[in-house]
């Protein structure tokens, strides 16, 4: 696969920002980073939530652009859950991608962790080093 915009973290802020409705600003926030971050968080290269070495490939951009990790891993892989479900086939055709995501939003209020998920496909560390801006 050739990488081109859809490698790079820009485009899963793009997704994020349109799916939450927030600005720059708001998700620079969000990221815990000032807004002159989000330039270089973005041109870092995207690391895939359901690869070994997710966990520190996402702290390495962290530390690299300045926001918090477990901001940065939460951000990724709702804009992944959002792919899968815009993806899956559904019996209700009024069902919506926002309507998904208010809910997956509503669980994550109720006590999701982010920090603690962003080890689950951290099992096997792999030679590959997807995540590296």
């Amino acid at each position: 696969m050739r990488c081109g915009e859809i490698c790079k973290l820009a485009s899963t802020l793009r997704i994020y920002r349109d799916l939450n409705d927030l600005d720059e600003t708001a998700l620079a926030a969000y990221l815990g980073c000032n807004i002159e971050a989000l330039p270089r968080l973005a041109l870092c290269r995207r690391p895939e939530s359901d690869r070994p070495g997710f966990r520190q490939q996402v702290e390495q951009i962290a530390i690299y652009a300045g926001t918090r990790l477990d901001r940065l891993a939460q951000v990724i892989r709702e804009v992944d859950a959002m792919k899968a479900l815009s993806n899956a086939p559904f019996s209700d055709e009024r069902a919506s991608r926002r309507g998904f995501l208010m809910a997956a939003r509503d669980s994550a209020e109720e006590g999701h962790r982010p920090e603690e998920s962003i080890n689950d496909a951290d099992r096997e560390e792999g030679p590959e080093e997807r995540g590296s801006c």
